[in-house]
């Protein structure tokens, strides 16, 4: 068993992602078919990117909301705002995937390179 070589999966930023979006849309099917998952921790963290859509609101980024339809303050989003936060979710976890794959990476020791003849 000396000379057997255990090959680790290789550890690729589009695997990442894929894994992360995966994940996140189950969750998202869960947070929005169960009300006891959307009141669960898991839930709450799941509900994160959808609310966050009145933040950059707050910041004033127009046209993510529809003013007139509101129910206690909370204003439906419109289907650019669905695009927006969409878009700036997916690049977030893109660059997450691609800096999580780099770390990963540069942890690892050589497998193979020239030897010292000390």
């Amino acid at each position: 068993m000396a000379g057997v070589m255990i090959r680790r999966p290789r550890v690729s930023a589009p695997r990442l992602f894929t894994a992360a979006v995966t994940t996140y849309g189950l969750g998202l099917l869960g947070w929005f078919l169960w009300t006891s998952f959307a009141d669960s921790f898991i839930g709450r963290i799941v509900a994160i990117p959808p609310f966050s859509i009145y933040i950059f609101e707050h910041f004033g980024v127009p046209g993510l909301t529809d003013r007139s339809n509101c129910n206690w303050m909370w204003c439906k989003p419109t289907a650019f705002g669905a695009v927006f936060i969409t878009v700036v979710w997916l690049v977030a976890a893109w660059c997450a995937s691609i800096g999580i794959a780099r770390l990963i990476r540069s942890r690892r020791l050589p497998s193979e390179g020239p030897r010292s003849t000390r």
